[in-house]
């Protein structure tokens, strides 16, 4: 209990300088660097003063991002995406996997079917990839880095992934390509992805490393179980002593109790404090 207080009370604490934090006057994605006009600073202000003036509302965000993040940042290493793109998880889904937009997009990265099974994602009655961190991560650092390919420029890269590319090669923002320098000006409509891509990292990246640092048991972390081809879940739960419900909460790609056998499809066991993590990793089967 004195250690869940003095966590509250930490987060009070760091809550009650989100809001006052300084707009930086220049912000790097990638090797790319961005000079931010006073213009867009006021808006990027007006964003972290609005959308994260809610103190549940940002608790809430940080402790996703504890849970999740740590998995799309060792994916994005993997596949050499700048570490700063997991805000784009954040900001489009805030880390929710049943997440669906307007348009039909799903998931963490908010995918759109079509562009799901172009990327190689399995989207049926059973499995929906777009709601598995591990794959959708990975699908979506394929999307990021085909288009830096084509426009070396990772915010555009980002904006290509909002708006499509034939819609940002036709922006004025087009421009962007290929600089390693550019400026936000706060005039255009179409820099309000970024705008509020960098609120948010500007918000939350602090509290995120000191949350990861305190490593609260309040809050789980995600342990990866690959033992699975075939498997029903009851069977996995009593093997590593969580509850059913538990698994189910954190694997909504899966609408079965049962996991197909094609393959060993990553499940995810949430687990709540350095103890619970050692048990489990001790019941875990290692691979061969």
């Amino acid at each position: 209990m004195k250690k869940n207080l003095l966590l509250l009370f930490a987060l009070l604490s760091c809550y009650s300088t989100i809001i006052a934090q300084n707009v930086p006057q220049t912000f790097f994605i990638g090797a790319v660097k961005i000079n931010i006009s006073d213009n867009a600073k006021e808006k990027i202000q007006k964003e972290m003063s609005g959308s994260l003036k809610n103190q549940n509302y940002v608790d809430k965000i940080v402790g996703k991002m504890y849970t999740h993040l740590p998995i799309v940042e060792r994916i994005l290493a993997e596949e050499n995406v700048p570490d700063e793109l997991k805000y784009i998880c954040v900001i489009e889904s805030m880390l929710d996997a049943n997440a669906v937009s307007k348009s039909n997009a799903v998931g963490f990265w908010q995918l759109k079917k079509e562009t799901a099974l172009g990327l190689y994602l399995r989207v049926d009655g059973v499995i929906d990839e777009r709601k598995h961190l591990i794959a959708s991560t990975k699908a979506a650092s394929a999307y990021f880095k085909d288009h830096n390919e084509k426009l070396n420029n990772w915010p555009a890269c980002m904006l290509a992934y909002r708006l499509g590319l034939t819609t940002f090669k036709q922006s004025d923002l087009a421009e962007w390509a290929s600089k390693s320098e550019i400026t936000l000006t706060g005039d255009n409509k179409d820099e309000d992805y970024v705008i509020r891509f960098i609120a948010y990292r500007t918000a939350l990246d602090n509290r995120y490393r000191q949350i990861k640092q305190e490593k609260p048991d309040s809050v789980p972390s995600l342990l990866e179980y690959n033992q699975t081809k075939g498997r029903n879940l009851s069977d996995i739960a009593s093997e590593l002593k969580v509850s059913v419900k538990d698994i189910e909460q954190h694997n909504a790609w899966l609408s079965s109790r049962s996991i197909p056998d094609d393959k060993d499809y990553t499940l995810f066991v949430p687990v709540g404090g350095k103890a619970t993590t050692a048990v489990i990793a001790m019941n875990t089967p290692q691979p061969s």
